[in-house]
């Protein structure tokens, strides 16, 4: 029969600037993901709190492995080790680019008024209902997310008494436990500062 633990997880920042928001996912086996987050963020050069995931080891679990996924905004930036989150944003911004230069010099726009600050105001408006219209395509595609999503990082037994420290470096990600460490890539898309605050508000949903 497998042994349950439970093991406490932290994000360091060693990226060089504050990260605003970070969400890491994990999954053991085929049990529910289990979502970390940290909505305040971590400045450069310090560690979160601690967060809790649960595994388990012995006969019964060893077939099953610990899977995860790391995802942040900072320095405006949208970052992740998860392709399916990177090409969602990423297509979302050359959508949102083109929509809302359409709508910005659109012949409606200057019917309504030749006021750019309200041609603006127009804009971000359409750029906002495109980052609500994230959120429900983003919360799709966690579904499909496939296993080449996730990086592998299995935890032994001995994990649970110091926990996992996740490293968030300026060109890769760090798992470090007792047991072991790994090493991930990411992808990051520069998202525009005044929608920001939306993107993380959809990261943290």
């Amino acid at each position: 029969m497998a042994d349950t633990h439970i093991a406490q997880v932290r994000v360091s920042n060693q990226t060089g600037c504050k990260i605003d928001a970070i969400v890491v996912r994990h999954r053991f086996g085929d049990d529910p993901e289990e979502v970390l987050s940290w909505g305040n963020g971590v400045e450069d050069g310090a560690a979160s709190e601690p967060k809790a995931v649960t595994y388990k080891t012995g006969f019964g679990a060893m077939t099953s492995f610990d899977w995860w996924t790391v995802t942040w905004i900072g320095n405006d930036a949208f970052c992740s080790s998860s392709s399916t989150w990177y090409n969602c944003v990423v297509d979302f911004l050359s959508q949102e680019a083109t929509f809302v230069a359409s709508l910005a010099g659109s012949a409606l726009g200057h019917v309504l008024t030749n006021d750019d600050s309200a041609k603006s105001k127009m804009a971000q408006s359409g750029t906002a209902l495109l980052v609500v219209c994230m959120g429900v395509v983003m919360g799709s595609m966690l579904g499909r997310q496939s296993k080449a999503d996730y990086k592998e990082f299995m935890l032994k037994s001995e994990d649970a008494r110091d926990g996992v420290t996740i490293t968030i470096c300026k060109d890769r990600i760090e798992f470090r436990a007792n047991s072991g460490s790994a090493k991930a890539s990411f992808k990051a898309a520069t998202i525009p500062p005044d929608v920001k605050n939306e993107f993380k508000e959809r990261l943290l949903a």
